[in-house]
């Protein structure tokens, strides 16, 4: 019994995460203005991770810095999503931002990465989920 409760804390957490990542683009549809804006940083993360079979491995994202004009005044703005390949300093880029909050803005990669990840986690979390719910069945049934 143990091991359904598990199952299913796993799916919970899983689609707790898909809905983050799902409000997060909500929240993105008001970044109704645009703007080029200049890499003018990267900020390299490593993280370190345990696998399942006792091993280790590492994740690297690079968190963008860009200096933009946003409703005629400039800012270095920074991005608060990793995305997994970093830009040129230098490198001009399109941003995507709230006008009456310009702090909010995102790329289309970082939009193009929060789909991926609320799509594996939906995916992961549903399958869990019917996991959990399988195996229920089965134990009642039996």
């Amino acid at each position: 019994m143990k091991w359904f409760l598990l199952i299913l804390i796993f799916a919970v957490a899983f689609l707790a995460a898909a809905v983050g990542c799902h409000k997060k683009l909500q929240k993105n549809k008001e970044c109704s203005s645009t703007t080029w804006g200049t890499v003018v940083d990267v900020e390299r993360h490593v993280d370190t991770y345990d696998e399942f079979d006792g091993g280790s491995g590492t994740s690297v994202s690079y968190y963008i810095a860009y200096d933009a004009e946003f409703n005629g005044e400039h800012r270095v703005v920074r991005s608060d999503v990793g995305v997994p390949k970093a830009p040129n300093i230098g490198d001009s880029v399109k941003l995507h931002y709230n006008p009456s909050n310009p702090t909010h803005f995102y790329t289309d990669d970082v939009q193009r990465v929060l789909k991926i990840i609320r799509a594996v986690f939906a995916s992961v979390g549903s399958v869990a989920l019917l996991a959990f719910l399988g195996c229920m069945l089965w134990t009642l049934l039996k």
